[in-house]
């Protein structure tokens, strides 16, 4: 399957075009000039890993994670392109190894586009085209690893500050270039006060026509559909989020055991907006094996495959400057059924923005 990148970019041009035409035929009588900016920004972080396995060998290595990305404004339209250092055909890993410190294999230390979109936006309603950031309501990354960036186009419709649906249609990624499968995603997501806070709840129901693969070769062959529960509670400081899943149609692989079922919980404290704040997090987590896409299913937790595992994973930042700051992460997890693994990771990291 090709990738369809260039297609997709060929059609935000078309888009583009005509929503142009619609603006100034709507907006002509405005006086108001339309402004061009370009801005730089950028991200970089250094992290000293140690991963522990009961099957598998242990790593200790020092990584890297670069990213430098440009983007362009003119009135209601976006542009935005960035590049990642990683592996260019599992880009849900963006770290390259500088240093190893015990005998481990070398991986490939790729630089590739990260994202690559067009975005038209106006007060009701957004529209991004291309490779593009993940955007739905999700409170985890367990049902998807936002360091994977789909081609396809996601809509935005906000009916009120506090009510919005979400659509996309989208084509995960096979390496560095191809697709596997086709991925129809639809949320709403409505905030209610509630106590002294926020309650946020988000529906949503995902489809996916699953394909052969080269490189993104975890269930990515099966079809998926399924219902998912994101909700959220809001008050100060805390915030306490659940992610639920339930696959419709797994496959019959085990008799009398569908393993459909995903579930996440989160405690987070903290923003990290300023010098001095400090953020952290304990989630806990089951999921079964067909309750995930498990190749697209996060895996900052773990060295092996995120399927039929439960596990926790904890965190804590620490903001030493307006751009800069410092913190750890320790995670365990376990396999439910199959071959008994367990795996302990341990990162010590800092990272700058600009």
């Amino acid at each position: 399957m090709q990738s369809c990148l260039y297609l997709l970019l060929l059609s935000s041009l078309a888009i583009s075009t005509n929503l142009i035409a619609f603006e100034q035929k709507s907006k002509k009588n405005s006086d108001a000039p339309k402004q061009f900016s370009v801005g730089v920004n950028g991200n970089a972080m250094l992290r000293f890993e140690n991963d522990t396995f009961t099957v598998r060998n242990h790593r200790q290595r020092l990584r890297f994670i670069g990213r430098i990305g440009l983007t362009a404004k003119y009135g209601d339209f976006k542009f935005v392109s960035r590049l990642s250092t990683g592996l260019k055909n599992k880009q849900n890993v963006p770290a390259i190894t500088i240093s190893k410190f015990n005998t481990q294999p070398q991986p490939d230390s790729d630089i590739f586009v990260e994202l690559l979109f067009m975005q038209y936006q106006t007060k009701p309603l957004t529209i991004t085209i291309g490779k593009l950031p993940w955007a739905f309501a999700n409170q985890t990354d367990t049902f998807w690893d936002r360091q994977l960036h789909p081609q396809g186009v996601h809509l935005k419709y906000q009916f009120s500050p506090d009510e919005q649906a979400r659509v996309a249609w989208l084509k995960p990624l096979d390496g560095a270039t191809d697709t596997v499968g086709t991925l129809l995603i639809a949320q709403y997501a409505s905030t209610i006060p509630f106590a002294k806070g926020k309650l946020i709840l988000a529906p949503w129901w995902v489809d996916y026509q699953g394909g052969i693969a080269q490189f993104a070769k975890r269930d990515t062959q099966y079809d998926h559909q399924s219902i998912r529960l994101s909700g959220a509670y809001v008050t100060g400081q805390w915030r306490y989020g659940v992610d639920a899943g339930y696959a419709l149609d797994t496959p019959e692989l085990i008799v009398g055991n569908k393993q459909n079922q995903s579930l996440a919980i989160q405690v987070n404290y903290g923003r990290l907006k300023q010098q001095g704040d400090y953020q952290t997090h304990l989630r806990l987590f089951r999921t079964e094996r067909f309750g995930v896409i498990s190749e697209f299913a996060q895996n900052a937790t773990a060295g092996f495959a995120t399927a039929y595992i439960k596990g926790f994973d904890t965190r804590v930042r620490y903001k030493i400057s307006p751009s800069v700051w410092v913190g750890a992460r320790y995670s365990q997890l376990d396999t439910i059924t199959g071959t008994a693994e367990r795996s302990h990771r341990f990162r010590i990291e800092t990272a700058a923005t600009f």
